[in-house]
């Protein structure tokens, strides 16, 4: 039972290493404190749109970086993004009219699409996630900023 508790244990760290290592949906959080994920998607009639790295370059959108600060030293992030928490919003442009592109890690992560529901609730109307995140950036053969 010990080599079993030991693989499982395991294969969670390679997930969440692999990821963006944020939790991809808690219970409560927001940029005011009191958004629950469940009411930001019932009470925002805008809706999150979804971009592949090439569509996402064209947008002409402000980045919205929402990885941890070990995986932008790793990867780097695109340039000229606004660095986020995924529970934590405050920091965006004033004007709600901004387009924002948010991403994290990977398609593993739901960081990304957790911060751009915040961004909904709070006004933001032109938001998107760029699911493939920082990694299939790089992959891409896209420019980064190093931090």
């Amino acid at each position: 039972m010990r080599f079993l508790d030991i693989l499982i244990i395991g294969g969670i760290a390679i997930v969440y290493l692999n990821g963006c290592g944020s939790p991809s949906a808690p219970a409560k959080s927001g940029s005011t404190g009191d958004t629950d994920t469940a009411s930001v998607a019932e009470s925002s009639e805008a809706s999150v749109t979804e971009l592949s790295v090439d569509e996402a370059e064209l947008s002409q959108s402000q980045f919205v970086d929402v990885n941890r600060d070990q995986l932008r030293q790793q990867y780097g992030v695109v340039p000229g993004a606004i660095l986020v928490s995924y529970s934590d919003v405050s920091n965006l442009p004033d004007a709600k009219e901004t387009a924002l592109v948010f991403y994290c890690a990977t398609e593993r992560c739901g960081a990304s699409h957790h911060a751009a529901s915040l961004a909904l609730a709070d006004g933001y109307t032109e938001v998107s996630v760029m699911p493939a995140g920082i990694k299939g950036w790089v992959k891409a053969g896209k420019a980064t900023d190093k931090l």
